[in-house]
């Protein structure tokens, strides 16, 4: 009996994840408030090998919370 392992073939485009620093930074937070939120759930990383990355959705939608709670609280 043969088997063969047919391994998708991942292709991440570099304009739509960000390296956790430049995340943090994007999100105006620090890198351990970043992976606070991860933990917790807040933000939802993209994880490939032994590289952690934040999709760029993630940024937009957590800026846009932020931006509607100012709002709010103004």
């Amino acid at each position: 009996m043969i088997v063969l392992a047919i391994v998708p073939k991942i292709v991440i485009d570099t304009d739509e994840v960000y390296e956790l620093e430049e995340a943090a930074q994007l999100l105006g937070i620090g890198i351990a408030t970043l992976f606070r939120w991860m933990k917790k759930g807040q933000i939802i990383p993209l994880r490939l090998s032994n590289r952690t990355f934040i999709p760029k959705s993630e940024i937009e939608r957590l800026n846009k919370r932020n931006k509607q709670a100012a709002e709010s609280a103004a």
